[in-house]
């Protein structure tokens, strides 16, 4: 009867038919879901000729009802940050300013507080968006949830993501998962400034003296023009371009605004001499802190990140360390060497395309750098690879050098075929060579290349292809026809004796 007497005249619970009906010791009972009771309670159709009386409570929910059902027909809601800070999905209201007043007065003064009101609420979205996934809010939120860690609540990756993010504010959030959009017709992005030539984004150069320290910018890019850019000092002051007429209103605001944004991400940024400011000067640490991790966590927060050009390119290169032997090894017409015999050589190292003598790795290595300027480049020495070379070096001395066996085991092992040969002694692709291929690399054993003089390259190209062997026509006292692969077998021994 209670069924029938109140939803005969409501619609989307087919009129009472979907509403389930229990006993207890107070009589029947209807139990609603958060979305029904909402709908019901916003316009409650009930018989006419029946007699129904409703209670404090009840008229305070049909108030929060129907305002629930505006804010759903506005769009006054948005994911709840709290939620999401404590490994939940949920949402909120969002009430404009004379809306407020209304919700604050359903919690005033009575047994249903403000977590009652929003918890409601919360449920109600999260029906909606399983009760009708065609519905605008399903559409916009399916969006927003496809590859974005920082909406998924229920794995190891959505953990770490928050407790990474603990610096977001709400603003920050809702911003980074997308649901709000910044409207202003530029983004804020941070450039590091190498020392030792001002590069702008222009083109343009100032040259710098040695002592120059890494610097950090502003760069204001047109969101659709990125060729449109003016540049800032950390503190706010234009550098070069020209502010368009269109950015002016608010500019300044919103370059304080990124700068708090970064300083949360980042507090060693703040400069020591102005609060509220990012430091506009780095030292060589710094600088490299920067490059390796904090230019990582900005751009995960959604920030755009300019970084020197040849960075990316140098992560890839791995330090080569190569035996090159002299040029006197190999050149007697005498018998060659005992396999056992000590070759003599020198050692070079490949740094970021560089090749750098024994000296000069061990000068640079001495500066305990992780960046070093040299020969118009920058030079990566990282102290894993330094010690893998140091490593190397040490081994080979300890054997009291190189035998001519460790030579060709050495050349061998690398495919050294006329292609190699004629590589290396071009010198071409080096930096190539030297690409990493995969993250573990630095905890192998690094590998010595050995580069032949001119005469034991021949001796190998002969060795490899052994036409280029004269063949022996006779032998004396050999009363035999040989077959051509006898021949062949028998020339190569005078020609490696």
């Amino acid at each position: 009867m209670l069924r029938k007497l109140l939803f005969a005249w409501h619609e989307r619970s087919y009129y009472g038919t979907q509403i389930e009906s229990i006993q207890s010791e107070y009589g029947e009972g209807l139990v609603l879901t958060p979305y029904m009771a909402m709908d019901y309670l916003a316009a409650p159709g009930i018989l006419l000729h029946g007699k129904l009386s409703w209670d404090e409570d009840v008229r305070l929910l049909q108030r929060g009802a129907a305002l629930y059902k505006e804010a759903l027909a506005y769009g006054w809601y948005l994911p709840s940050y709290e939620h999401w800070c404590s490994g939940k999905m949920g949402w909120k209201l969002q009430l404009p300013e004379e809306k407020q007043e209304e919700f604050q007065r359903l919690a005033e003064g009575n047994r249903l507080d403000e977590a009652f009101w929003q918890e409601w609420f919360n449920a109600v979205i999260g029906e909606l968006l399983v009760l009708d996934p065609a519905s605008e809010i399903s559409t916009a939120w399916n969006r927003l949830l496809e590859g974005n860690v920082l909406l998924r609540v229920d794995d190891e990756k959505s953990a770490a993501a928050r407790a990474n993010l603990s610096w977001m504010q709400e603003e920050d959030w809702l911003l980074a998962i997308g649901w709000k959009q910044d409207d202003a017709p530029y983004r804020i992005c941070v450039q590091l400034v190498e020392p030792y030539a001002e590069t702008y984004v222009d083109g343009t150069t100032t040259a710098k003296d040695d002592g120059a320290d890494w610097r950090l910018r502003f760069i204001v890019q047109d969101r659709k023009d990125t060729n449109r850019f003016v540049e800032f000092s950390t503190t706010g002051n234009c550098l070069t371009g020209q502010i368009p007429m269109a950015w002016q209103e608010g500019i300044w605001e919103r370059i304080q605004e990124q700068t708090d944004r970064i300083l949360r991400i980042l507090p060693l940024l703040e400069s020591e001499y102005q609060k509220r400011k990012i430091m506009e000067k780095l030292s060589d640490d710094q600088a490299w802190e920067f490059l390796t991790e904090m230019s990582l966590q900005l751009v995960t927060a959604g920030i755009s990140v300019f970084l020197p050009s040849w960075w990316e390119e140098l992560q890839r290169l791995r330090p080569q360390l190569r035996a090159k032997l002299r040029s006197s090894v190999g050149t007697s017409r005498k018998s060659m060497f005992g396999m056992d015999q000590i070759i003599k050589f020198d050692w070079r190292v490949a740094l970021g395309g560089l090749d750098l003598s024994e000296e000069e790795f061990h000068q640079l290595a001495a500066q305990k750098k992780r960046l070093i300027y040299i020969r118009g480049k920058w030079v990566q020495l990282d102290p894993a690879y330094l010690e893998q070379i140091r490593a190397a070096m040490r081994q080979v001395e300890r054997k009291k050098g190189l035998s001519f066996r460790d030579v060709l085991e050495m050349h061998l092992l690398e495919g050294g075929g006329e292609e190699d040969l004629g590589a290396a002694e071009d010198g071409k692709s080096r930096a190539e060579e030297e690409k990493l291929k995969c993250k573990d690399e630095k905890k192998e054993t690094l590998k010595i290349r050995v580069e032949l003089n001119s005469s034991l390259r021949t001796l190998m190209k002969q060795l490899n292809q052994t036409k280029s062997i004269p063949l022996v026509e006779r032998i004396d006292g050999l009363e035999a026809d040989l077959r051509h692969y006898q021949v062949e077998g028998v020339s190569v021994v005078p020609f490696s004796a």
